[in-house]
């Protein structure tokens, strides 16, 4: 009976002493994931303290001061340069990189959107030089593979190749009165003694240079840096694009546009657009705030295009690609309330 108590009472001492360890491994593993997400949250705030633009200490100064500065001289930004220049206002045009540059786009334009190439007169010329691609044939693919075509008989979309539509359009908004220089925002902070923003830019030649302006404009894409820089922007992205090019004639697509729900890729859609000189895109968006390395999301897409039978033999057996690209999209309708209704001296686009 002895015996038996004390082997009992060892083992409860036992069992005691590994729910002890089982608790201090525990929570010495909290501990250590703890401080492991403090050190990285340090790291976000200092990384983020980087990207707010820190002041540049040498800079040109300019003497005269600007109604609308404008961040981004793609087709948002551009298109808001030449109406408000044609409305008298003075307006500076910042653009990081030189025309022409393409981007990475579906390339397709609204009826909307073209009555504003109109205004610019952009529309006709492009008309005139053969380097629209009008969609007159086009339908959607279901996930199980039904699908449905027709003519677009009033209203019709057009494909344009941002290369050659962001230059045009930026050269409307010059030709209407904007003042538009080749350079990257590094800095700018809203005055609100003053109530202006004062901006810093830096070229390609490393010159830093000042201006003043009493609104400014960010279009410097969906996911908005300067937006983000300052703060108004705080969430991550919630969509990624990828596009491929389809070399012409390698592919043997009738349509002009077509769109597929595949259901791998569901929430999102694939879609094929013909391009003027007969080149394809190909583009998959998919809607995620997951952190998805886009190297991976690359693979996905290019393996989609591989081996869907309704999307292969839409293109073809044959089809050559020969560039692909992914980026991360932001994707929301934003009403800026303190920015823009109470303070009226701050836009966000974000297209």
């Amino acid at each position: 009976i002895r015996d038996r108590y004390q082997r009992r009472v060892r083992g409860n001492i036992k069992m005691a002493k590994n729910k002890i360890a089982a608790l201090f491994a525990k929570r010495k593993f909290s501990f250590i994931f703890l401080s492991i997400l403090l050190i990285y949250k340090i790291f976000r705030i200092i990384r983020n303290k980087k990207k707010l633009l820190p002041p540049i200490p040498s800079f040109t100064v300019h003497d005269s001061e600007f109604d609308v500065c404008i961040v981004g001289a793609g087709p948002s930004g551009a298109t808001c340069a030449f109406y408000l220049a044609r409305a008298g206002m003075k307006v500076l045009l910042l653009e990081k990189n030189n025309f022409p540059r393409d981007k990475i786009c579906g390339n397709l334009l609204s009826p909307r959107a073209q009555i504003h190439l109109s205004e610019m007169g952009v529309l006709q010329e492009l008309l005139n030089e053969n380097a629209i691609q009008k969609v007159c044939v086009g339908g959607f693919v279901s996930p199980s593979g039904k699908s449905f075509f027709g003519n677009f008989i009033e209203e019709k979309i057009i494909s344009i190749k941002r290369i050659v539509l962001d230059q045009r359009i930026a050269q409307a908004a010059i030709t209407a009165g904007a003042t538009m220089h080749y350079t990257e925002v590094k800095w700018l902070h809203y005055d609100q003694n003053n109530r202006l923003w004062n901006i810093v830019t830096q070229n390609q030649n490393n010159n830093n240079k000042f201006w003043k302006s009493r609104v400014v404009v960010t279009a410097d894409g969906p996911m908005s840096r300067i937006a983000r820089s300052i703060g108004v922007i705080t969430s991550p992205h919630n969509a990624i694009f990828a596009k491929a090019s389809i070399q012409p004639g390698t592919h043997s697509f009738l349509p002009d546009n077509v769109i597929f729900y595949v259901q791998q890729a569901l929430p999102g859609y694939l879609f094929i657009s013909k391009e003027v000189d007969d080149t394809l895109s190909v583009c998959l968006i998919y809607f995620t705030d997951k952190l998805i390395s886009g190297e991976r999301f690359l693979n996905f897409f290019l393996r989609l295009i591989a081996e869907d039978t309704h999307i292969r033999g839409a293109i073809g057996y044959e089809a050559i690609i020969s560039r692909s690209e992914v980026t991360k999209i932001y994707i929301k309708n934003i009403v800026m309330q303190e920015w823009v209704v109470l303070q009226n001296h701050l836009l966000i686009i974000l297209l």
